[in-house]
């Protein structure tokens, strides 16, 4: 009796977990940004559980095979090379032909589940109630702060419009999906009984080599001089505050003697070294007399990252805006170095003061905070010490690839179940720290 139970079971499952998906993310893919570096962690879980999963993207990004996974691109019927960080028109044309892709392909292939990354949610919920399959909506930014912040659209009445119809879909998901306390939160506020799954980033490591050797070679072929390095890894938009990290910096430098200005400034990303960002801060850094201790690298592979990392002293994360929190967090804790943050919910809602020196999101406060991590001092290499292992307990506990898995298939299997409403109504808990 037990065992033909047992196998009942095991066929239920093996049902439930074969269950096709369609997941659409509007966004260039592969490209080594945070919302395709999650996507791709999502796909790969959900393939090792033998979903079979179809990825819809846009036309653009590096080609990559993911075992398990069909990765679809939308029709480039606009010629469009390129798609920048953010709202733009670009964007908005290449959603309109991947709506149509997705409806579809809803017709072509017989889907028990649509799940919609940041407005690709809009698209499942579209899709999802014209065939009524169920689908997730992925909040992995907040759509109206984003355009309201980059003022792609300013005009109130519209942002209010889109917001109103992100909030239409929501109510009507299977599921919602964030990726932060604060997404949560407002999910929450749109539909008080939602099935919400909170399930945040974990350290991505691309690189099956040694970040010591890549931090050797990095550092040859950079021709870097022998200081202390810190560090900013991302890209170099507006609200991740790299001006304020430069005029700190600058505050560093001055508050230090000539024979301890041992310092470097290592900012990696921003698109090629002759991007309008980079030339933008580069022209700043010289304005502010710090420009020879100040190193630009542009985008670099994915692959160097971790080895950039093990080259840093300090890691820090300026940011001056948002409410989610930057994919890099997660592996700066995991690098077991110093991080200086600003005080902001992106930072906070993950680390604190036993985690991190968290400052200000001003220029003087937020030297402070560098020169408490790069002390030589006895007490603040003990302190130093401290917030390194409480990132590290962190990342143990929390924000690590098994707990990723582990909730992401727990939401997939309450939906694709045989009974997915009964047990979706029985997991309607937020997962919070």
């Amino acid at each position: 009796m037990a065992m033909g139970q047992l196998a009942t079971e095991s066929v239920a499952r093996a049902k439930a977990t074969s269950a096709r998906v369609l997941l659409i993310a509007p966004q260039p893919f592969f490209v080594s940004r945070g919302t395709p570096i999650n996507v791709r962690a999502m796909v790969s879980v959900l393939a090792n559980d033998s979903y079979q999963v179809d990825l819809l993207v846009f036309p653009q990004g590096q080609e990559i095979a993911i075992p398990g996974v069909r990765i679809i691109r939308c029709p480039n019927v606009f010629g469009i090379k390129s798609v920048p960080i953010g709202p733009s028109w670009r964007k908005v044309l290449l959603d309109v032909v991947l709506s149509l892709k997705a409806l579809h392909l809803s017709y072509t292939n017989s889907y028990q589940l649509i799940h919609g990354v940041e407005e690709g949610g809009l698209i499942a919920g579209t899709v999802g109630m014209v065939r009524r399959v169920p689908y997730i909506v992925d909040m992995d930014s907040c759509m109206v702060e984003q355009l309201r912040q980059s003022k792609f659209i300013r005009s109130e009445r519209i942002l209010r419009a889109i917001e109103s119809l992100e909030a239409f879909f929501v109510r009507r998901a299977e599921a919602i999906l964030t990726v932060c306390n604060s997404l949560t939160r407002r999910a929450r506020a749109i539909r008080p009984d939602a099935n919400i799954c909170q399930i945040e980033d974990f350290p991505f490591d691309p690189s099956a080599e040694c970040p010591a050797v890549v931090a050797a070679r990095l550092q040859s072929s950079l021709a870097l001089p022998d200081r202390r390095i810190i560090l900013y890894a991302g890209n170099f938009e507006s609200y991740q505050g790299l001006e304020l990290l430069l005029e700190a910096y600058g505050h560093v430098r001055q508050a230090a003697s000539a024979s301890r200005n041992d310092t470097l400034l290592l900012l990696v990303g921003g698109g090629e070294l002759d991007s309008k960002p980079v030339r933008r801060l580069r022209a700043r850094a010289e304005a502010l007399g710090i420009a020879d201790s100040v190193v630009f690298t542009g985008n670099r592979p994915a692959e160097e990252m971790n080895g950039f990392l093990a080259l840093a002293d300090v890691l820090v994360s300026p940011r001056i805006e948002g409410s989610n929190t930057p994919l890099k967090i997660y592996s700066y804790m995991a690098a077991e170095r110093p991080i200086v943050a600003t005080d902001i919910e992106s930072h906070t809602q993950v680390l604190d003061s036993d985690s991190a020196f968290l400052a200000a999101p001003e220029p003087q406060a937020f030297a402070q905070a560098l020169a408490q991590a790069l002390d030589e001092s006895p007490e603040a290499i003990a302190q130093q010490r401290r917030v390194v292992a409480g990132a590290r307990s962190l990342i143990a506990a929390r924000y690590n690839e098994t707990e990723f898995s582990r909730r992401l298939l727990e939401l997939y299997r309450s939906i694709t179940s045989p009974k997915p409403r009964l047990q979706a109504r029985r997991a309607r808990v937020v997962s919070v720290p």
